[in-house]
């Protein structure tokens, strides 16, 4: 122990020591109620880790159980409290992820409901999750999608060459 700790619990030892019966009924009360308090918010802050760690187990069984049935999952994230601070996770699939999936679109025309952004959706939805190669496409894309949305993002000046080609393909794939 050091010369500070020994202090402390001499300075604690003499203040309990020089307390009469009434004050030492008091002080232990009020320990009491405190211990238990402690203890209240250690069985709260478990409880709702244990919750939380279940609801994560669920989103994630949830989006392995879509991927195995050959349907696009997607994850998107939403909060959610726990005992150590804020977990993140939803889990997705098909038409609901549609208004979060174009990543790249959006950060191009910097507007999730710009008509080339549904256009481009509405072509995902109707003709690449018919092939396998398309819905290859479509889970690389939402993996690495992300990724690509936020260099465009870090690299503006390249947005108006990348709505120009999306307009294009757009316009080619509408004309089919």
């Amino acid at each position: 122990m050091s010369n500070k700790e020994l202090i402390t619990k001499d300075i604690l030892n003499n203040a309990l020591a020089n307390l009469d019966a009434k004050q030492m009924n008091a002080l232990s009360e009020k320990a009491a109620q405190e211990a238990l308090q402690i203890q209240k918010q250690e069985v709260n802050r478990d409880s709702l880790e244990i919750r939380s760690r279940k609801e994560a187990e669920d989103h994630v069984d949830t989006f392995n159980e879509l991927s195995k049935d050959g349907r696009i999952a997607h994850e998107v994230v939403t909060k959610s409290t726990t005992a150590t601070g804020s977990r993140t996770i939803t889990s997705r699939s098909g038409a609901a992820t549609a208004k979060s999936a174009c990543f790249v679109a959006t950060s191009a025309f910097e507007d999730n409901n710009h008509s080339t952004v549904d256009d481009l959706r509405i072509w995902r939805d109707a003709s690449l999750r018919k092939h396998r190669a398309g819905q290859k496409f479509i889970t690389w894309y939402y993996k690495n999608g992300p990724q690509l949305a936020s260099w465009l993002d870090n690299h503006s000046q390249f947005k108006p060459l990348v709505r120009r080609f999306l307009t294009m393909f757009v316009n080619v794939i509408k004309n089919k």
